[in-house]
């Protein structure tokens, strides 16, 4: 009896421990250290005690301690995590609502395999063998989707805090469910809880299989729309630099007859007039200060434009661009790479204090490889996911992920390899593109 009792208050530290360990995956922590373990230690042995207490005294289940566990939980995450109270209670609901509805649903699989009507009031009031088996098997199933909780975390924590309120319904409607079922403790119900135990479970899933699919749908739906909205403003960004550039022709033609009027009003004496005349096209002229770092238009347009806002925040910039003229890149695909890439050094520099920003940048072409290295001081915030994923501390982390598998796709397109990686405080990306006229000129070559 001693030894199912040790192996129960086993199980009810890791269910406690186990919605910790989802938090800590999802939430930022409010404290930072030795504080937050203290803190983290102090509430699972309270936790752990309560819940140990509350199975060994009033039985295995009971919806009550559901919903004081659950607000007393919530509480404690308060401290610990930051998010909303709604937002943490309906996760902590949730998580207790599918265990012990797993818990249930076991014991009345188990209670028709036996046949035996007082199994299931037994195992409630009882430590049994029956009770233990039942807790490990959904404790099992805890851990397997702790699995994929971890694996697939950024996806998961983009679908699931976007649709909280859905999530509420959930919760509302599970809860509804478990009070209908725990009469599976009472002899004289059971025959009637038998429908609650075919209905509920299927209405469950159901919904959990609707809830995943308009979850996906909309998930899908929002990145087709950013991605075109990405496209677009990129299109427009690509005809902006192309009419700037045709000012800049315009201006440049014009300096000439410009110059010409200027050299006779300094002549004829008239020294008014040409100041005047020279503070009216000194504006437009001030555009030709503008840096040709690569002989390749728009890469020294959107260099240009990206040294104007460095410059504007005080930001340390090197660029070192070698000739890029023919490259072999489309003026679009620049545009996508460089403008989302040199958009993110911007972001990170500006979460730096002014002392500490720089940002280098190194584009070369050697025979058939364009290489781009840009370079940046950072936060030194950086996480990625279990298969390597950036995960980005951006408001708008979806949009930053899209900006970056666009990048990743131009280079793949290119037959090219792209690094990204963070380290004391230094953001580096690393990447490399084939030049499609050295594999035209290969395919000519070969055929």
């Amino acid at each position: 009896m001693i030894w199912l009792q040790g192996i129960q208050g086993g199980l009810c530290i890791f269910e406690i421990y186990a919605l910790f360990y989802i938090f800590s995956l999802f939430f930022d922590r409010r404290f930072c250290g030795k504080k937050h373990g203290v803190l983290l230690v102090t509430a699972i042995i309270v936790l752990s005690s309560i819940t140990i207490y509350q199975r060994y005294i009033a039985g295995m289940y009971s919806r009550y301690y559901l919903l004081l566990i659950s607000l007393l939980f919530s509480l404690l995450l308060m401290v610990l995590y930051k998010n909303s109270f709604k937002n943490i209670l309906i996760i902590t609901l949730l998580y207790f609502e599918n265990i012990y509805f797993c818990d249930l649903f076991l014991l009345f699989f188990l209670n028709n395999i036996r046949h035996d009507s007082k199994l299931a009031t037994y195992v409630q009031q009882n430590v049994s063998g029956e009770r233990i088996i039942i807790l490990l098997i959904t404790r099992a199933i805890t851990i397997a989707i702790l699995f994929l909780l971890y694996k697939y975390q950024a996806d998961i924590k983009r679908a699931v805090f976007e649709n909280q309120n859905y999530l509420g319904l959930f919760t509302i409607f599970e809860f509804i469910a478990l009070s209908f079922c725990d009469k599976i403790f009472y002899p004289f119900l059971q025959d009637k809880v038998r429908i609650y135990f075919i209905i509920f479970p299927v209405l469950i899933l159901s919904f959990f299989v609707l809830s995943i699919v308009y979850i996906m749908y909309f998930e899908k739906k929002k990145m087709l729309q950013i991605m075109s909205e990405r496209i677009l403003n990129t299109k427009i960004s690509y005809q902006n630099l192309i009419l700037e550039y045709r000012d800049r022709d315009l201006i440049y033609h014009d300096l000439k007859n410009h110059l010409s009027l200027l050299t006779s009003l300094l002549e004829a004496g008239d020294t008014e007039k040409a100041l005047l005349y020279a503070k009216t096209i000194s504006e437009p002229i001030k555009v030709l200060e503008r840096k040709r770092w690569s002989g390749n238009i728009i890469v020294d347009i959107i260099l240009n434009e990206f040294y104007t806002k460095a410059k504007r925040n005080n930001i340390n910039t090197n660029i070192l661009c070698g000739n890029l003229r023919d490259c072999g890149v489309s003026d679009n695909d620049w545009c996508i790479v460089l403008l989302n890439l040199l958009d993110n050094a911007l972001e990170a520099c500006e979460k730096v204090e002014e002392s500490k920003r720089w940002i280098t940048i190194t584009i070369k072409c050697r025979e058939n490889i364009i290489l781009l290295e840009i370079n940046n001081s950072f936060d030194g915030k950086l996480q990625k996911d279990r298969n390597g994923k950036l995960l980005t501390a951006k408001q708008n982390n979806f949009l930053h992920g899209i900006g970056l598998d666009s990048v990743v796709r131009i280079i793949d397109k290119y037959g090219g390899l792209i690094q990204i990686n963070g380290e004391d405080k230094v953001f580096k990306v690393n990447a490399s593109m084939i030049s499609e006229n050295y594999v035209r000129r290969k395919k000519g070559h070969n055929e």
